[in-house]
């Protein structure tokens, strides 16, 4: 009995511990996982080459990373000077922008009731997710760090899969293995498949947003039309977030040209999630809005940034684990087992 209970205390520490520590290195494991999902486009594009051409899968992947290095920088050379432009036009635009729209709306009634409430709400301490950006990520040096680090593991964890893979399973009983390496490997191609349709949702919002801006005689369209991209890379925040600017700016000009450019973000929002991701996001990824948004919720409140970042990935990958391993392997065969004890006795 007392073996027992130490062996019950002695599990119940390690299992504590092994949790303060993933706690601890909680922006390392984001970044690993970051790793893995790029990791698997790369796998993914590489595995692809091969079955199309005779080359093994090292050159294959070596061949990707090439045509992916070309055309970032072609891109860099075709629009550069254009982005560059318009970038150091938006470093001095936007701060001009945002103090013209606060003055006036401070000059309105509402507008000022609205303005204290956002001062009084800034000079209290806060903690909320988009307030934690700490760890790796706080600092210019530590991202330019974390960005090389998720670059060589993504290629070190695509140009050899199956040796992290089989050293993963190891830390598991061998009857449990072969169910445990077929739900990796679904959470790998669901992965795979959501990011490709991530890529697919983004160009299409940046195109889309870059070209209406540009028809409206919005300055700076290329620039916010990239910002609108990258930001719809977060689902729900993001094209929220990506927004801003261009209406700060919109705000500048007139009121109605702040209408319009409102509109057109939420025309290319509207097209995306009811046209495009219908197509392409939800045949690989099937989460409920809800599920999307509290996982953003919980893992921004947790993580800050990183976890926000990660957050729809992360809860793909957490719905195929519990609907496989609990689910299926778990409550799905109790009723069975019940009936049958019922029917012995």
């Amino acid at each position: 009995m007392k073996t027992r209970h130490g062996r019950t205390i002695a599990i119940v520490t390690v299992t504590a511990i092994l949790l303060l520590a993933a706690w601890a290195a909680s922006q390392v494991l984001l970044l690993t996982f970051g790793a893995v999902l790029f990791a698997s486009l790369l796998g993914g594009a590489a595995d692809w080459l091969c079955s199309k051409t005779p080359l093994g899968r090292g050159p294959a992947l070596a061949t990707v990373l090439l045509l992916i290095l070309l055309a970032t920088g072609g891109g860099v050379w075709l629009l550069a000077s254009t982005i560059s432009a318009q970038a150091k036009q938006l470093s001095t635009t936007l701060p001009a922008a945002f103090q013209e729209a606060t003055a006036k709306l401070d000059a309105t009634d509402w507008g000022g009731r609205v303005l204290d409430e956002i001062r009084d709400w800034e000079k209290q301490p806060h903690a909320g997710m988009l307030g934690q950006v700490g760890g790796v990520f706080s600092t210019t040096v530590g991202v330019i760090g974390a960005v090389a680090l998720l670059a060589f593991l993504s290629i070190y964890f695509a140009a050899q899969p199956h040796v992290y893979r089989s050293g993963l399973l190891r830390l598991f009983g061998k009857g449990q293995r072969e169910r445990l390496g077929e739900v990796f490997d679904e959470i790998g191609s669901t992965l795979q498949r959501w990011f490709i349709g991530q890529l697919l949702d983004m160009t299409f919002v940046a195109v889309a947003t870059a070209v209406a801006l540009s028809l409206l005689g919005m300055p700076l369209a290329i620039t916010l039309g990239l910002i609108a991209g990258v930001a719809d890379f977060i689902p729900n925040l993001g094209p929220l977030l990506a927004a801003v600017p261009a209406l700060l700016i919109a705000f500048t000009i007139s009121p109605m040209h702040a209408l319009w450019v409102a509109l057109i973000y939420l025309a290319v929002q509207v097209c995306e999630n009811q046209v495009l991701a219908p197509l392409v996001q939800r045949r690989a990824v099937d989460l409920p809005p809800a599920v999307t948004i509290l996982s953003q919720a919980t893992l921004g409140v947790l993580f800050g940034f990183p976890g926000l970042l990660f957050a729809t990935p992360i809860a793909a990958a957490a719905r195929i684990a519990i609907e496989r391993l609990y689910v299926e392997d778990r409550l799905e065969r109790e009723p069975h087992g019940v009936e049958s004890s019922t029917s012995i006795a």
